[in-house]
């Protein structure tokens, strides 16, 4: 099936118009290449159960956050619940202990690195770069995402 046919089923699609040129172009494009794989990724402090859908150990890429449960904007959406699970990683020094730990100990595969937003909906993340960048010299296969705030 063409992907502009397979947009025309798409229901939430209906009242979309496409141009028929351009998704012809991304069809030709893509069919050029190899096909890669998509990675979704859940928080591991929530648990999911499905068919499709395989838990993992709570450790295996663990959220840190750098102000623990404190967040200057305390939206009506979190409250800052998102953050109590999170492990605390208040200064550069805790989160390269709490890493090289988990590491050693649960085989850690790779970590968000995350925080509450200060008024300006920014995280600071500057004084943490340092510990990020020997943790994947140390440990070149090491995931490591960072969580940018709003943009």
């Amino acid at each position: 099936m063409a992907w502009l046919d397979a947009l025309a089923n798409i229901e939430d699609f209906e009242d979309a118009s496409f141009d028929a040129a351009l998704v012809a172009d991304f069809e030709r494009r893509a069919a050029e290449r190899e096909p890669r794989l998509i990675r979704f990724s859940t928080p591991t402090f929530k648990e999911y159960s499905s068919n499709e859908l395989k838990g993992c150990n709570k450790n295996s890429f663990p959220a840190f956050s750098i102000t623990a449960g404190a967040c200057g904007l305390n939206c009506d959406h979190c409250q800052k619940k998102i953050l109590e699970p999170m492990i605390p990683a208040t200064n550069p020094q805790m989160l390269d202990t709490k890493v090289r730990h988990l590491i050693e100990t649960e085989g850690l595969n790779g970590f968000l690195l995350s925080g509450g937003s200060n008024k300006r909906n920014e995280i600071r993340y500057s004084r943490y770069m340092p510990v990020v960048e020997k943790l994947k010299t140390d440990f070149p296969d090491l995931k490591i995402a960072i969580h940018s705030a709003l943009l």
